[in-house]
C-alpha cells in the first residue's frame, strides 16, 4: 500500500485552511438567498474539486485555499439540496 504520510501530495483534512472556510460559508449563505441550492451545491463542489486538483498538481497553499472555500460554500447548501432531491422522489 502507498504511504499516506502528511508529506505526500494527497489532500486530507490537515490541509484545510480554516480561515478560508468561514468566508466560503458566508458566501454560500448569501448565494442561497439569490440562487437555487442546487446551483450553490454544484458551484461549491466544482470549486472543491478544482482546489484539490490545483493542490495535487501546482500549488499546495492555493489549492488548499480554493478547496476550503468550496467546502465552506458547500456546507450551508447541503441540507436544502438534500431536501430538494428527496422531495423529487
Amino acid at each position: 500500500m502507498p504511504d499516506s504520510s502528511p508529506g505526500t501530495d494527497e489532500f486530507t483534512e490537515r490541509n484545510l485552511r480554516w480561515r478560508w472556510l468561514l468566508p466560503g460559508a458566508v458566501g454560500g449563505v448569501v448565494a442561497l438567498l439569490a440562487v437555487s441550492p442546487l446551483g450553490v451545491a454544484a458551484a461549491g463542489a466544482a470549486l472543491t474539486l478544482l482546489g484539490i486538483a490545483v493542490f495535487t498538481r501546482r500549488s499546495r497553499p492555493l489549492g488548499g485555499a480554493l478547496a476550503s472555500l468550496g467546502l465552506g460554500a458547500l456546507a450551508p447548501a447541503t441540507v436544502p439540496t438534500l431536501l430538494i432531491l428527496l422531495d423529487s422522489l
